[in-house]
């Protein structure tokens, strides 16, 4: 028997609120509302729920991770 399919669909918002390293090589955040990115070719839009903090944004906020390439976020839900 095949499962019933339900299409949600919502409205993207045009801001979000972000945590964001405020001060390079101490740990301190701040919160801030920033606007919702248009995605470009090949990019897409992710609707993120919940997001956490991994060890290694500690890293980050202590310049631990210097000259190597980062994405954070990769906690999210």
């Amino acid at each position: 028997m095949a499962a019933a399919t339900e299409e949600k669909t919502f409205n993207i918002p045009t801001r979000y609120k972000a945590v964001v390293y405020d001060k390079p090589g101490t740990i301190s955040t701040k919160i801030e509302e920033l606007d919702t990115p248009e995605p470009g070719p090949g990019d897409v839009l992710v609707r993120l729920t919940h997001s956490g903090v991994c060890h290694s944004d500690m890293g980050v906020m202590e310049n631990s991770w210097r000259g190597r390439k980062f994405q954070s976020l990769h906690d999210g839900i």
